[in-house]
């Protein structure tokens, strides 16, 4: 009866058992000259290794401990359900007191419960015996986690500690293939240390030889001052675009027209076409009768004419009507005075 007491308060404790850093449960039974107790001693688990929290890189390990005959101890088990009687437990395996390192359940530690028994017998024949369990009556410890790592220090120089899944456990030593923040080309291509890993960022603008990614990325196109080649006004376009991410320049020298005479450079305006005005050195009179002559295809004066200007030349006063009135004038006097010396002649005659 007592031991079925028993039995009902530890069920009731067990919450309290859980939070205990050690805990004791004890039973004693006597009978006539014989009297029986047993004792068991055990604890939350504890991390051997380095804990954060309720994360262990380590094992949680327990220390437990009996008075009495036999210690019994098992895993797992969420209701009491080993029997106790004159001859010991059935229901949980025997064991060793000691440190024990809880077995491991999808990354938590077990629970564990443990039993002890006991057994007297008097010299006159009297016998007793008494039993008692405790422990957590749970699968698994869920709030508490075995990892691999936790952080960075926990793992070896060339790993950094990474969260590789989605539940508690799931914290692995990984490689370090890099160191975050680093950068190095493949091809054009730039890679980014992340996460202790090469992360391909593909081409990137002013990294790994790119200069432009399309032909806004390169300086824009351009069309140069007009200017004379031969007859012919031209201009250079200059054609910028993205190719295999370098600026490639296309240089072409584009006739815009094509002049009847001849090509000029003017200051200001660049290349004119110049029409034909005269062939050099053909002659002509100006308007102010004065000769001019044709050179590079404008008219120049030649001479300042005093006499006016036929064909391109100036006249000479011989072939002037001044000239010629004068010689009608001198040839008419001449007749006349030849006349009057005639009739003078006849007269004296």
């Amino acid at each position: 009866m007592k031991r079925i007491l028993f039995l009902i308060l530890a069920v009731f404790f067990f919450i309290g058992l859980v939070s205990a850093e050690k805990w004791t449960y004890e039973e004693d039974y006597s009978y006539g000259d014989a009297s029986a107790y047993v004792k068991v001693v055990g604890m939350s688990p504890e991390c051997d290794g380095q804990q954060y929290g309720n994360y262990c890189v380590g094992n949680y390990y327990v220390d437990v401990s009996y008075v009495g005959d036999e210690f019994y101890m098992g895993y797992s088990y969420t209701s009491w359900s080993p029997v106790s009687d004159e001859s010991g437990y059935t229901g949980i395996p025997s064991a060793y007191p000691g440190r024990k390192i809880l077995p491991i359940k999808t990354g938590h530690p077990k629970g564990y419960i443990i039993c002890g028994w006991d057994f007297d017998e008097a010299y006159n024949g009297d016998w007793a015996w008494a039993s008692m369990c405790g422990g957590h009556l749970v699968d698994v410890f869920s709030w508490l986690t075995v990892v691999e790592c936790y952080q960075d220090s926990d793992c070896e120089s060339n790993q950094y500690c990474k969260k590789i899944g989605f539940t508690d456990q799931d914290w692995s030593c990984e490689t370090k293939f890099c160191d975050n923040g680093e950068e190095r080309c493949f091809g054009n291509n730039l890679q980014k240390c992340e996460d202790y890993d090469w992360e391909d960022k593909g081409a990137v603008l002013n990294k790994c030889g790119v200069t432009c990614l399309s032909d806004a990325n390169c300086p824009v196109d351009s069309v140069s001052d007009k200017f004379c080649n031969w007859n012919d006004i031209v201009e250079t376009r200059t054609d910028n675009s993205c190719f295999n991410y370098q600026c490639i320049s296309s240089i072409e020298d584009v006739v815009v027209e094509t002049c009847s005479f001849k090509c000029e450079e003017i200051s200001q305006d660049g290349a004119i076409c110049i029409e034909k005005i005269c062939e050099i050195g053909e002659l002509m009179c100006s308007d102010e009768e004065n000769a001019i002559i044709c050179q590079n295809n404008k008219w120049e004066l030649s001479e300042e004419c005093g006499y006016g200007c036929e064909d391109g030349r100036c006249r000479s006063f011989y072939t002037t009507s001044t000239f010629y009135k004068i010689i009608a004038g001198v040839v008419i006097g001449l007749f006349v005075v030849i006349i009057t010396f005639i009739i003078i002649l006849k007269r004296k005659k």
